[in-house]
């Protein structure tokens, strides 16, 4: 669900993008190239939400001091 909104938001992105440029003159094989860029770039922000990151907590504690919290992303991805 979260990469579908994700994309959504890069196609009205897009969309927005590309009528802007083209309203302002730029040539067809720029704006192709704009749109494959931006779409490319979506894709990789979607793919990148939705990666199997989990977060690991560990709480250490010394002789007398108060206990501290490390907090690390662990990737799932192979």
């Amino acid at each position: 669900m979260k990469a579908i909104i994700y994309l959504l938001g890069t196609l009205v992105l897009l969309a927005g993008i590309l009528y802007g440029a083209s309203a302002a003159g730029v040539p067809q094989t720029w704006l192709i190239v704009i749109g494959l860029v931006i779409g490319g770039l979506g894709l990789m922000g979607a793919a990148n939400s939705v990666s199997g990151k989990t977060k690991a907590v560990e709480t250490t504690s010394g002789a007398g001091q108060a206990p501290r919290t490390k907090e690390t992303t662990i990737s799932t991805d192979v």
